[in-house]
């Protein structure tokens, strides 16, 4: 069971390790989003590489489709088995934020994470997008914020909702609600992981921002 299961999280991770916008920037652009921009392969740094708002949108439907697909096929190799289910999600997840083949250089998780989440069980990406908002609006009005926001956010409720609700918004077949937690959290946490350094940077740009603009002794008390 163990060996199945890590084979599933091994499916995923390659579905995951698909180099879709470092490839689509590549081929059309002739950029390498990896050493430009953020070096983030994700669809904001496609973006703020190229400034093509079509190529945008394409790549983030890639990159949900990857999620969609991890699910859909291991539903089929498994038989709805949802324990390999949450494996290859989480490795998908993995693969996109650690990409083998990149050097471990990815995205930050958050486009396909709404894929398998939309196939799994959309409350949760619901969720996410609902936290985002309240942290972008309400904390700060910056993306990372407000991802960050979203991911911590959603697994929270997502464990503070009774089962019996879960398991009536499920898309697929889980018999086992916990399974399924234990899944958005282990996806929130490479999420997580992906927004540290930029909430970091984020801090640090405040810090000197507010030594510019007068340190301690211009501003006593």
């Amino acid at each position: 069971m163990s060996m199945t299961l890590l084979i599933a999280g091994l499916i995923g991770y390659g579905i995951g390790c698909i180099p879709s916008a470092w490839l689509l920037t590549k081929i059309f652009f002739g950029a390498d989003i990896t050493r430009e921009g953020s070096g983030n392969m994700g669809t904001r740094n496609v973006f703020d590489v190229t400034g093509s708002r079509w190529m945008t949108l394409f790549t983030l439907l890639i990159d949900v489709s990857k999620g969609v697909t991890a699910v859909m096929l291991s539903q089929w190799m498994y038989g709805g088995w949802f324990a390999a289910t949450a494996w290859a999600c989480i490795g998908v997840v993995a693969g996109h934020n650690f990409n083998a083949f990149l050097r471990f250089k990815g995205g930050r998780g958050l486009a396909p994470a709404m894929g398998l989440m939309i196939a799994v069980n959309p409350v949760a990406w619901i969720l996410w997008v609902i936290m985002f908002l309240t942290g972008y609006f309400v904390i700060r009005k910056n993306v990372h914020v407000g991802s960050m926001s979203g991911t911590i956010g959603s697994v929270v409720l997502t464990y503070s909702i009774p089962n019996d609700v879960l398991a009536q918004t499920m898309m697929v077949k889980c018999y086992d609600i916990s399974d399924f937690k234990l899944m958005v959290f282990f996806v929130g946490l490479l999420i997580f992981m992906k927004h540290v350094e930029p909430i970091r940077a984020l801090i640090r740009l405040e810090s000197a921002k507010d030594y510019s603009d007068g340190g301690p002794e211009d501003n006593p008390g």
